[in-house]
């Protein structure tokens, strides 16, 4: 099972990349011995869609989609005792209330295009690229 807990996202040459992502080998046995479950990974984000994003935001159905795989890999994921200890032990460590199910649905039900918008704007495009937390 991959962990994207400590992963973070940078943006080099209009290309985007995600750093500390772990994710094991699909075949332990069928592995090449040069398999590095922590490399820093491409992602499938173009500067031509950062670019669409920052000038358009993204679409109802993209926000749909987007909603419905958060929403389904949180599921996923806050079925295993270590996950949720790590969620919570985080909340609590950084002074924060942990959510309930009915709140962060609601966080996410007030994210529109607009927000989506305004972060590429931010984050994403020259001269204001950073790096950005996932996870």
């Amino acid at each position: 099972q991959g962990n994207i807990n400590s992963a973070f996202c940078i943006v080099r040459g209009g290309e985007a990349y995600i750093i500390g992502m772990h994710i094991p080998p699909y075949q332990v046995n069928n592995t090449d011995p040069g398999y590095d479950p922590d490399r820093t990974r491409k992602l499938l984000l173009s500067k031509k869609e950062i670019k669409k994003l920052a000038e358009k935001g993204p679409t109802r159905a993209e926000m749909n989609r987007a909603r419905e795989y958060y929403l389904g890999r949180r599921v996923m994921d806050m079925q295993s005792d270590a996950s949720l200890a790590g969620y919570y032990g985080l909340e609590l460590v950084y002074g924060l209330t942990p959510p309930t199910e009915a709140q962060v649905i609601e966080r996410l039900k007030a994210v529109g295009p607009k927000q989506i918008q305004e972060a590429c704007r931010k984050y994403f495009v020259e001269p204001h690229r950073v790096t950005c937390a996932v996870g």
